[in-house]
């Protein structure tokens, strides 16, 4: 077994807008029914193994199949925050002035 990290990018803070997922091995059988938090779920699974996620928030629902071969993977939910031009995003790190080295609720804005 293995500790992983999904991480649902597009979601939000604390108990807003998150997500319940749902683990299913290839045999569709449920292996773990948790929420996320701050768009983050840790769990356990076998290394090399194909699983399907489904992850459903208010706004929309994310169906994949994924292989455990890392410890981090991020699935992409859209918002309505977020433009469909994908290719015309760009991503700015904010700091402090005052800090620099302190990133500001580790945020990034994405214009589009």
């Amino acid at each position: 077994m293995k500790e992983i990290t999904l991480i649902f990018t597009g979601l939000g803070i604390g108990s807003i807008n998150q997500a319940d997922v749902f683990i299913y091995d290839l045999n569709n059988n449920l292996l773990i029914k948790k929420r996320t938090c701050n768009g983050r779920l840790t769990i356990c699974l076998r290394e090399k193994c194909f699983y399907k996620v489904i992850a459903e928030s208010c706004l929309e629902t994310v169906n994949k199949t994924f292989y455990i071969n890392q410890s981090t993977i991020v699935f992409n939910f859209s918002n309505s925050l977020v433009s469909n031009r994908s290719s015309n995003l760009k991503s700015f790190y904010l700091t402090d002035q005052n800090y620099p080295n302190l990133p500001i609720m580790k945020g990034t804005i994405i214009l589009g």
